[in-house]
């Protein structure tokens, strides 16, 4: 196999890939450091060596030291020497890691100059609570509010601190309608009076206030729609303030009226039409209204949705007598119940709205036999981003007969699950792997069963001989071809990346080492035939005139990455572009070198633009579009 054989079109995903394969051999390893759009993936590798630790250290490069900070499995001493480096997003990684992490590393950073990290400290679960404890007195008031809204189980004594800090931002915080951990805070009893006479504690502290009739008059007429809502939740709210909470203005009020136990069923249905008919024919808030009110606005018009994903215990709770409501949030709520008869798990995995039939097979994935399972299956459709959730994950099994029918299913989602198969025939993969759709291509491209040249196809390579030239990727991606042919025609970005991960050193010794003969190159002139007089040269998309040298061996493709010169391809300079359009007759200019996108300076130093239209990776050169310059290290224009 020559030097040329192995060129992926999407070529970042594909070393992303290989810096998490585990089966990456260490000289491989050190050569992906110097790779420089690596994002430091390689450094949260777990099979690190304290020399490969150390080198990356010294080379002070800010994406690997970033990943290294990031590594679960980096040792003590490295982690103490990184929390001394003046980079402060590396000292924050090291924060986010901290679940290992040694206490001596925690208490240098905890008077760490930079609030980030002091902020990263507080929202910390794996912070020590005596250094958690000293952030209370911290002079940025942002990192007070981030530590009352992470750490709800504070001792009281920092709970206080934190509820009657002057900062109105700490206050809200320490005492809100939502914390970013259960179980929530109670406020202490004293304290209760205080709070509720403060506006920003207020809708916080209903919920635990003693509601005789003063207080009760005070809430129900306060201007803010939020504190009413919460005192719609209350468990000891009147059926009389109940009844006119019921037809609030503010429709968020409305709702939780709609979701309490003791609501009668009456009162929860006219609720559920009124909010419907109200949030239609809601008009829209004016240009110049206040924040408030285009909160209000957005509230009522999402009204309907709440109604919809409510989640209500007490039904979960005794959940027969709702497996039949017309209220969906209710249905949806009795299938997240385990204790359900039979029967009613299969009136709830036919129901007629999609998210209960997810919601129930997901509570009881054992129950669903494998019709009902594919029904389910056939049925789904990505709907809104409350059901998306079952598209990424793989929640009833199917038997291997039923996995190798989808292989040859005409619903693309289907033949995506054949590849769960573990023993998938190489044929069926093979097959898979040339799909036309992306997400099949994707689901097989980590298979053990697929063949090699499936697989270098799915990495993006012109796989099979010396005259195998990269295609850019925009021009590659989606379009068909020969799957014989050196154009990797479904290599895309993802596919290139599974692929990438599951590689390993046995496709060293089955690589096919056949030319390949004339095939045709997407968008551009054919390749030219070894057997012809055009050896040795492509015209692909752009004008440019690339030269490959037909003497290069058959050896495995040895990348060397970040290395600026140009390997076994050669690039002519570029022709000159036409001087009409064929459109308008409008002249065409070439792209200036060095020019500034999306408003930021053109690259210096080591990514500057150089004229040559190449990579030096796996000794191929990639070809440019149009007059583009590319820097020959990092293949950026």
């Amino acid at each position: 196999m020559d030097a040329d054989a192995l060129t992926p079109v999407h070529l970042d995903k594909v070393m992303d890939g290989l810096a998490v394969n585990s089966a990456l051999p260490a000289p491989m390893v050190r050569r992906l450091f110097a790779w420089p759009r690596g994002g430091g993936k390689v450094a949260r590798r777990r099979d690190l060596t304290e020399d490969m630790l150390a080198e990356i250290i010294a080379m002070d490069d800010h994406w690997l030291l970033h990943g290294l900070a990031l590594n679960d499995r980096l040792p003590d001493r490295f982690r103490i020497r990184l929390a001394a480096h003046p980079d402060k997003t590396v000292r924050s990684a090291l924060v986010v890691r901290a679940a290992t992490a040694p206490r001596e590393m925690l208490e240098q950073l905890i008077d760490d100059p930079d609030p980030q990290v002091r902020a990263y400290l507080a929202r910390g679960q794996h912070t020590p609570p005596d250094l958690r404890a000293r952030l209370v007195a911290d002079s940025v008031p942002s990192i007070r509010a981030a530590l009352a809204k992470h750490w709800t189980q504070a001792p009281e004594a920092v709970r206080r601190i934190l509820l009657t800090d002057p900062e109105a931002e700490v206050r809200a915080a320490a005492c809100s309608t939502y914390f970013a951990h259960r179980p929530h805070p109670v406020p202490p009893s004293d304290l209760l009076p205080t709070l509720l006479a403060d506006p920003v504690t207020r809708a916080g502290a209903v919920i635990h206030a003693v509601l005789d009739a003063d207080t009760l008059l005070r809430l129900a007429g306060d201007p803010d729609s939020e504190v009413r809502a919460e005192l719609a939740r209350h468990p000891d709210l009147p059926p009389s303030v109940r009844e006119a909470l019921a037809v609030d203005p503010a429709l968020n009020v409305r709702v939780k009226v709609f979701a309490r136990p003791d609501t009668p069923e009456h009162v929860r249905a006219q609720i559920h039409t009124s909010v419907h008919e109200l949030s239609r024919s809601m008009a829209d808030p004016s240009p110049d209204a206040d924040d408030e009110t285009v909160l209000q606005w957005y509230q009522d018009v999402a009204a309907p949705t709440e109604l919809r994903i409510l989640r209500l215990q007490w039904v979960t709770a005794d959940p027969l007598p709702h497996i039949d409501s017309p209220y969906v949030g209710f249905r949806v709520s009795a299938a997240l119940s385990k204790a359900l008869p039979a029967d009613a798990v299969a009136r709830l995995l036919d129901d007629e709205e999609e998210i209960v039939r997810l919601t129930m097979a997901r509570t009881a994935p054992h129950l669903v036999d494998p019709t009902t399972a594919e029904n389910i299956e056939r049925r789904y459709r990505r709907r809104d981003k409350f059901t998306f959730w079952w598209d990424n994950e793989e929640v009833l099994p199917f038997p291997s007969e039923a996995l190798r029918r989808f292989a040859t299913d005409p619903e693309p989602r289907l033949r995506s699950f054949a590849p769960r198969d573990p023993n998938l025939p190489s044929e069926l993969a093979e097959k898979l792997a040339s799909d036309p759709e992306d997400r099949v291509r994707r689901a097989v491209a980590p298979h053990r069963n697929l063949p090699l040249p499936s697989l270098y196809r799915l990495l993006g390579a012109r796989g099979g001989g010396r005259r195998c030239l990269a295609v850019p990727p925009r021009r590659a991606h989606g379009v068909d071809a020969d799957p014989g042919g050196p154009v990797a025609v479904h290599g895309s970005r993802r596919n290139s990346a599974r692929a990438a991960k599951t590689w390993n050193r046995s496709c060293r010794t089955s690589c096919p080492r056949k030319p390949c003969g004339t095939r045709q190159v997407v968008g551009g002139d054919p390749v030219g035939d070894e057997r012809s007089g055009d050896a040795g040269r492509v015209r692909p998309v752009g004008g440019h005139s690339l030269e490959v040298d037909p003497g290069a061996d058959d050896s495995l493709p040895q990348p060397a990455l970040g290395d600026r010169r140009l390997a076994t391809g050669r690039v002519r300079a570029p022709e000159p572009p036409s001087a009409t359009s064929r459109k308008c007759g409008a002249r065409r200019k070439p792209r200036p070198q060095g020019r500034a996108q999306h408003g930021r300076p053109p690259r210096r130093g080591p990514c500057a633009p150089e004229a040559a239209a190449g990579q030096a990776l796996s000794g191929v050169t990639w070809p440019v579009r149009d007059t583009t310059v590319v820097c020959v290290r990092c293949a950026r224009a």
